[in-house]
């Protein structure tokens, strides 16, 4: 009986580190979301306000580092997105383990 009650504490303090290591990575996959956004509004902004105030050779200058800048915050993007599916699918099957 003493080996069944430590089989089933152990499954239940793996469950809590797994319920905290998905809602850790929930987390850093929220923030890498909220990011993306918090580069990409600015740069439009200050692109828009080159093009409008200043324009030529300073805008396009300008617009190719805000275009380089816009790959990577394309990439993180795009990596966020298979984060949050990954997180999703190991939620799935821990569901589907619990039979729930």
């Amino acid at each position: 009986m003493g080996e069944s009650v430590a089989k089933s504490m152990l499954i239940l303090e793996s469950r809590k580190v797994i319920k905290d290591a998905l809602a850790t990575l929930k987390a850093a996959s929220e923030n890498i979301a909220l990011l993306v956004d918090k580069i990409r509004n600015p740069l439009a902004a200050i692109n828009g306000f080159v093009e409008v105030k200043v324009g030529g050779e300073v805008y396009e200058k300008l617009h190719e580092q805000v275009n380089a800048i816009n790959e990577i915050v394309g990439m993180l993007d795009e990596r966020w997105g298979e984060l949050d599916n990954q997180v999703d699918k190991i939620q799935q099957s821990c569901r589907i383990l619990r039979g729930t």
